[in-house]
């Protein structure tokens, strides 16, 4: 979030903004109102992006609903959770401050550490290399990458890292033989549909927006190919086509802050043990200045009862009330609690190990972003608009996150409830159907062809099963009865067809040739209650829980006065691109 808002700020720093009326005028359309709120195109695309535990096409006239109907549903929850003051409650308002204390503590790094060790001379020869844009090409050839998650992508690969290696090498072998290939190769191999029948051109690209991107294509002259170049989750060969001077390029004093933003992230690739070791020594002269004093007892304290739990979450009811107020540590303006630090480690799902010097550390590390964020106040430091409108989505959403756990806290269940919710849904917890399948195989297409037509002429599938045993070249086999779940490959044939139907031929794995009937089929069983008691249980706790909400939000969509103007999200969405 803190990455793309940095990019939107430091264009305007840097550029002049671009002002496509017929664009922003779609993308801001009202899409619902809640309250005296409104929901517009470019909310909803927002709130797309942070949605990134899932795949969402926003094409998709479906998904787009669902998407405003969640929104609607954050804004409700807000609302209500503003009307009951939860942004008063202590856990929510540390949370808040620590993301506060975060944003100070960028912001000192990046003035007194960052910014101090790029030179007057590497910020000029950068703002240089703005005047000039470059026009590329590119072929994409993406692969699978289990740490990434595709949000809003036209595609996404199935291939292996090793697999797209090799494609694109053997591409880019390609491409040097015969350099005029580029254009066909792109719309036949690139991952990148909104370039593919643009014979891969993605515009005109500036320097400074994505570093580990640049440094490839930059140098190129016009007309040359670079080598091919990884990041993020696939392969890149890039065409230089074009080149232009930059027009609206601001004065070098205007720009000079936003240009040494811009070189953070290639100071980061190339210096980083540097910028370590000065971060270092500033925070530990920070951390003298201010006396940073760990309190021993107390450490012992907490190092006793930590010991003494099983899982990190047993930890707060360990302590008495007056405990959890003493401080682990302390300094000039503030001091670190010992409930503070047990709410810190409130995520951990495990126990880690944790000894005087390792508590010392996290002490620190906390202290260090409140002495920051002191220091900064004391140098009058301000957050920016954006930083204040991330603050406030982050309490937003933490307000929202608790206002969902009060009502699914507040479901009564018991073991009644969950017996009766059996008995009306027992349907759902049958074992698995299970069927009988009969084959005939062979090695010989035309064979098992002539089993079939005669089969299909005369519905004698046993009679030529019975002849098949003995003849040579065939196998015939029955399986015993199947669970439908079988991953199988005769299983997962046999599903498709209805009950005593005979499949066409058709080639198996192993390259054999098949026909098939499926012989019977059975019902699974339903699972007694006792063995089922404790997923039953999660059953119903989530029912109940999913009807509660429903509930709730069309109580508070009376309330606070939804519309949802449901006609309009097709031009919202539906931007022609030039």
């Amino acid at each position: 979030m803190l990455r793309m808002m940095n990019v939107i700020i430091l264009s305007a720093i840097l550029f002049g903004c671009a002002n496509d009326k017929k664009v922003t005028d779609a993308q801001n359309v009202v899409l619902a109102i809640v309250g005296n709120d409104t929901i517009s195109g470019n909310d909803l695309r927002s709130y797309a992006q942070k949605m990134n535990q899932s795949r969402i096409n926003l094409m998709s006239d479906e998904e787009r609903q669902t998407l405003l109907n969640g929104l609607v549903q954050n804004k409700l929850i807000y609302y209500y959770a503003l009307d009951q003051k939860l942004n008063e409650i202590n856990s929510i308002k540390l949370d808040v401050a620590t993301i506060e204390n975060e944003f100070y503590y960028e912001k000192i790094l990046r003035e007194y550490v960052h910014f101090s060790l790029i030179t007057e001379v590497e910020t000029k020869s950068f703002y240089e290399r703005l005047k000039t844009e470059v026009r590329i090409k590119q072929i994409f050839i993406g692969y699978k990458n289990p740490e990434k998650t595709f949000v809003i992508k036209n595609f996404e690969p199935v291939r292996s890292r090793t697999e797209a290696k090799h494609l694109v090498d053997s591409l880019y072998f390609v491409i040097m033989k015969q350099p005029q290939s580029f254009d066909t190769l792109v719309e036949v191999f690139s991952d990148d549909k909104n370039s593919r029948y643009l014979k891969g051109d993605v515009g005109f690209k500036r320097w400074g927006i994505r570093p580990e991107l640049e440094e490839n294509y930059f140098e190129l002259e016009t007309g040359k190919i670079g080598r091919p170049i990884e990041a993020d989750y696939g392969f890149y060969i890039f065409k230089v086509s074009d080149r232009r001077n930059v027009e609206n390029l601001k004065p070098y004093d205007e720009a000079r802050l936003g240009i040494k933003e811009k070189l953070l992230p290639f100071l980061f690739r190339s210096r980083k043990a540097e910028i370590d070791k000065k971060n270092q020594v500033f925070s530990d002269s920070l951390l003298l200045a201010y006396s940073f004093t760990p309190e021993k007892a107390n450490c012992e304290l907490f190092l006793g009862r930590y010991a003494s739990v099983k899982t990190s979450a047993e930890l707060h009811s360990a302590f008495t009330e007056s405990e959890l107020s003493q401080a682990l540590a302390s300094f000039r303006s503030g001091k670190i609690t010992i409930g503070e630090i047990i709410h810190n480690m409130k995520k951990n799902t495990q126990k880690i190990k944790l000894d005087f010097h390792i508590l010392k550390d996290g002490l620190s590390k906390v202290a260090v972003r409140r002495i920051f964020a002191d220091f900064a106040n004391h140098q009058h430091y301000k957050l920016g608009d954006n930083e204040q409108e991330a603050l406030r989505q982050y309490e937003m959403e933490l307000m929202v996150s608790h206002a969902v756990q009060e009502i699914n806290n507040n479901q009564v269940i018991t073991d009644e409830s969950v017996q009766n919710y059996y008995e009306s849904n027992n349907e759902d917890y049958r074992q698995p159907d299970t069927i009988m399948v009969s084959e005939i195989v062979s090695a010989e297409l035309d064979r098992v062809t002539r089993i079939y037509e005669e089969v299909k002429k005369n519905n004698n599938f046993e009679e030529k099963y019975n002849q098949a045993q003995k003849e040579p070249g065939v196998k015939c086999a029955t399986t015993g009865f199947m669970p439908i779940t079988n991953p199988d490959e005769i299983i997962q044939k046999a599903i498709r067809l209805r009950s005593g139907a005979v499949s066409e031929p058709f080639r198996k794995v192993n390259n054999e040739y098949a026909i098939i009937k499926v012989v019977n089929g059975r019902k699974g069983e339903i699972i007694k209650f006792e063995k089922i008691k404790e997923k039953v249980k999660e059953d119903y706790i989530n029912f109940k829980r999913q009807l509660s909400y429903n509930e709730w939000i069309a109580k508070l969509s009376v309330q606070y006065k939804v519309q949802i103007f449901s006609d309009r999200l097709k031009s919202a969405f539906d931007i022609k691109m030039n």
